[in-house]
């Protein structure tokens, strides 16, 4: 199960929401300004400095879009059990059950890129049943996600928390049950938090922090993502963040960037959202095809310059307020049901993929949630940025010294991370993005 990262959760596996005591300044009532209207956001340059970030090769984008393809019209098939891209960037990776082809085949004749055809150990279908047995109970164990390897070997399982601290023998014996009814091999995950700056943003750029303003208080902060406009209405603008972050009706505020000033400048109000793909739409005066990227505290921002989803080997970079850019996320596992720990006894699912950074370094953690998540692929014409994921949760881990702000101490941060598809968040709440061809 995922757990939401927020300040001061590291013993009980919060939310990545930085709560207002993750810093001093706001003891005292904040002074809110009307925020500062900009018709026009200034250029960024067209260097990718990211690209030295990377641990793999960049991806064709023509590769990019044809695994998309795939994994979008192969969804759910009972032969499938996940499309990839290799490592080496050199193949498409279609782990697929059996010798019926011919779904398969329809797809493949749209297809330009090189595909590698792999064989899938067990049945997806069997995998999926397997799957609804054991989130129905018939283990005996309070099952509170279940999601499938991406090469079709066994199931990724995690265990609804105990209310207490468990024995280490009762909870083999829940593993030992879960194994024995699922009949295939089982990895046992832990449960991630949710992940809830730059740190004065008037533009209204993806990666900035922004600031919950209630009663009076901040009373806690998170991470923008990307601009999109509503096309039903004559494209009224919009910013997105994480909808665990947010309740619709929530005011949100960004800080005037003035050291130890607590003035701040309105943003707007949270005015939908969508917990299953872990997203909340914030109805901003304006907002920008652009991101921030760099350290938690750099003035560099970037073009957005599409829209992709990811696949299994997808490398992405995720950009969160207080954590700043990292790269390395590498898909491990495709787009399933997750279950995620709110704090409170309050659990939300969430349909995502899970990252790891190759490098096993920290790449989000409290403050980060609804940040930004992109790829970049190569075109004819050079790099192209892609908007395609929100932060939304991640395991911590205990002990960490947790990268970026120096204000936030004792903050939850970890490299494994949950992470929903912004293509299907923006199809949720009516959205198109924003972006610069």
């Amino acid at each position: 199960m995922v757990a939401l990262f927020s300040a001061f959760s590291l013993a009980t596996g919060l939310a990545f929401v930085a709560p207002a005591s993750a810093d001093d300044r706001d003891e005292a009532a904040p002074t809110i300004l009307p925020g500062p209207v900009s018709s026009e956001a200034p250029r960024s340059d067209d260097a990718y400095p990211e690209a030295d970030l990377l641990t793999l090769p960049v991806v064709d984008d023509q590769m990019q879009q044809d695994a998309v393809m795939m994994a979008e019209r192969l969804e759910g098939h009972d032969r499938l059990a996940s499309v990839g891209i290799s490592l080496d960037r050199s193949t498409i990776e279609v782990y697929w059950y059996g010798e019926e082809q011919t779904d398969l085949n329809r797809v493949l004749d749209e297809v330009s890129s090189p595909v590698a055809l792999r064989s899938s150990t067990y049945s997806p279908k069997e995998l999926r049943e397997a799957s609804r047995a054991l989130l129905d109970g018939t283990a005996g164990v309070d099952v509170a996600g279940v999601a499938l390897r991406a090469d079709g070997s066994g199931l990724e399982v995690t265990l609804s928390p105990s209310a207490g601290p468990a024995a280490r023998s009762a909870v083999a014996a829940k593993q030992d049950a879960v194994s024995r009814v699922a009949g295939v091999p089982v990895e046992f995950e832990e449960m991630p938090t949710a992940l809830q700056s730059r740190q004065s943003d008037t533009y209204h750029f993806a990666g900035a922090r922004i600031h919950k303003f209630s009663n009076n208080q901040i009373t806690s902060r998170c991470t923008s993502n990307f601009a999109a406009i509503r096309p039903s209405e004559n494209n009224k603008k919009y910013l997105l963040t994480a909808a665990h972050c947010a309740n619709v009706g929530d005011t949100w505020v960004v800080h005037d960037g003035v050291a130890g000033s607590n003035s701040y400048y309105m943003l707007g109000n949270t005015v939908s959202r969508n917990e299953l793909y872990d997203v909340a739409t914030i109805d901003s005066t304006t907002s920008f095809p652009f991101m921030w990227t760099g350290a938690w505290n750099s003035s560099t921002y970037t073009e957005i310059n599409g829209l992709t989803s990811p696949v299994v080997g997808t490398e992405i970079c995720y950009s969160g307020s207080y954590t700043g850019l990292v790269c390395g996320n590498i898909v491990t596992s495709p787009e399933a049901n997750r279950p995620v720990n709110l704090g409170g006894g309050v659990i939300q699912t969430v349909y995502g993929y899970r990252t790891e950074q190759a490098n096993q370094q920290i790449s989000a953690g409290e403050g980060d949630s609804g940040g930004p998540g992109y790829v970049l692929t190569n075109t004819a014409s050079g790099l192209k940025r892609n908007a395609a994921t929100i932060i939304s949760a991640g395991t911590s881990i205990p002990g960490a010294t947790c990268p970026g702000d120096p204000s936030a101490s004792n903050r939850g941060c970890g490299y494994s991370i949950i992470t929903t598809s912004v293509a299907k968040a923006l199809t949720s709440q009516n959205l198109a993005l924003q972006i610069i061809p």
